[in-house]
């Protein structure tokens, strides 16, 4: 539940949060203890609310968008140049600025617009 709901630069941000950010307004309802559970768990849970956000049109297809976020986190610790010419992207439409920036800094709706760049769209 962290990572869907996790902010960019937090040690729980990853892919699966852009991923489920982009399409999602996400809220974690309340915690879980595991002593419910029996087994309990070594793990608390928690229930959260994912509501679908309308008309969330990237301009992109959203396979093309999912490689994008995929690649960007795929050398985690290299900045978005690295890790997209790694991945075999074109990056000469992207400003040099965002590619010195790490793939956890990013915001789904920079995501979108890097996306958008790379297509060409």
């Amino acid at each position: 539940a962290e990572r869907l709901v996790a902010a960019p630069g937090s040690k729980e941000y990853g892919r699966l949060s852009v991923l489920v950010q982009t399409f999602y307004s996400v809220k974690i309802l309340f915690k879980v203890p595991p002593t419910v559970f029996l087994p309990p768990p070594k793990v608390e849970s928690a229930v959260i609310r994912m509501e679908r956000k309308e008309n969330m049109k990237t301009g992109i297809s959203d396979r093309f968008y999912f490689s994008v976020v995929k690649a960007a986190f795929g050398q985690r610790r290299k900045t978005l140049k690295n890790s997209l010419k790694a991945a075999g992207f074109n990056i000469s439409p992207i400003d040099t600025t965002l590619l010195g920036r790490r793939a956890e800094t990013l915001d789904f709706e920079e995501y979108i617009k890097l996306a958008q760049d790379l297509s060409g769209a």
